[in-house]
């Protein structure tokens, strides 16, 4: 039966690791640039077990770093990348569409970039990413999984509730559980909370954000008329991206899902809620046998680092980082 996880895996022999560059083709033909990192040594008679990471929203890079904090490494990837290359595990990860590596192909027409930048075609691209790992020299193509951060766990569940991928273990790190829409509401109340709004400006504000987000699921356009304080939310562009993004129902591509599942929250998580978005994962997979877990780690961040400076710099906590990567090992290990 699934557990909320408060220990941790023992830890396993460090192995060193070796990368080399990839370039994915992704959908519209997109080029992805990336990095895959093998364990050194020769890999096993079957391949490497191998693990497609995703990182978050915004533009944020292969390492787990964001363009909109380049004072602050977050190296979230990176971390988890080399850490799994230390227990046997390879694992591909890549610049985002238009982004970082990728940026000479960024559109700057208003509609196309709409359009290149829709949910479907991230979506797609983690698909081809999945699948390009799969065919790459030293890997066992049955002993794949596939682990998203926040915004990336999101589209790992819009790709299995899709039928594009079928991993042999997930990983979900702070991942919401409730519908898209749901979170913005209570990130905004959070936010105004914090800055002191007073309620019949904060009233406003949340029926504006309701009311943006009904028209976007109905048009898959932004409203012509939006409110400065929610701008920066909704450029006019993001319209297709926002759409898929809010039909999306967790728990519900969550029930699509037949390999294990692993979980992670941190308890002082401001973007997503450990209380309201770990608990109804738990009762999703609470009735499975396969190893699921949910874990919730006290005093950490979104980034699942020790809640100081805004939990965005410094190392992955190491007892979750060991609970993550032993948990992979381990599943991936018995296909």
């Amino acid at each position: 039966m699934a557990a909320f996880l408060l220990v941790c895996f023992l830890s396993a022999p460090q192995i060193q690791a070796a990368e080399r560059p990839v370039t994915v083709t992704g959908t519209d033909g997109a080029t992805l640039a990336g990095t895959l990192l093998l364990p050194d040594g020769s890999a096993p008679a079957q391949g490497w077990p191998a693990i497609l990471l995703v990182q978050g929203s915004g533009p944020t890079d292969r390492n787990g770093n964001s363009a909109m904090l380049p004072d602050k490494p977050i190296d979230l990837l990176k971390q988890l990348a080399e850490a799994l290359a230390g227990k046997g595990i390879a694992s591909l990860r890549l610049d985002k569409r238009g982004m970082q590596a990728n940026a000479a192909q960024m559109p700057h027409d208003p509609a196309a970039m709409a359009q290149f930048f829709r949910w479907g075609a991230f979506v797609g691209d983690l698909a081809a990413a999945y699948d390009a790992l799969g065919r790459e020299a030293g890997i066992n193509g049955a002993q794949r999984g596939v682990m998203g951060h926040s915004e990336g766990g999101a589209l790992v569940l819009a790709a299995i509730d899709e039928g594009r991928i079928s991993p042999a273990a997930i990983v979900l790190l702070g991942t919401a559980s409730r519908p898209l829409g749901d979170v913005i509401a209570d990130q905004l109340r959070a936010q105004m909370a914090r800055a002191n709004v007073p309620e019949p400006p904060r009233k406003a504000i949340l029926e504006a954000d309701g009311a943006i987000r009904r028209e976007i699921v109905k048009s898959g356009q932004v409203p012509a008329q939006v409110p400065p304080g929610l701008r920066g939310l909704y450029p006019a562009y993001i319209g297709p991206f926002m759409q898929g993004a809010l039909s999306l129902d967790p728990l519900r591509a969550l029930a699509k899902v037949k390999a294990p599942v692993l979980v992670v929250n941190g308890g002082d998580d401001i973007q997503i809620s450990a209380e309201k978005d770990a608990g109804p994962f738990q009762k999703a997979l609470a009735s499975r046998q396969d190893g699921s877990s949910v874990a919730i780690r006290p005093g950490l961040s979104h980034n699942l680092k020790e809640n100081q400076n805004g939990g965005f710099t410094g190392p992955v906590e190491p007892a979750t980082l060991t609970l993550i990567t032993g948990w992979v090992s381990q599943r991936l290990a018995q296909k």
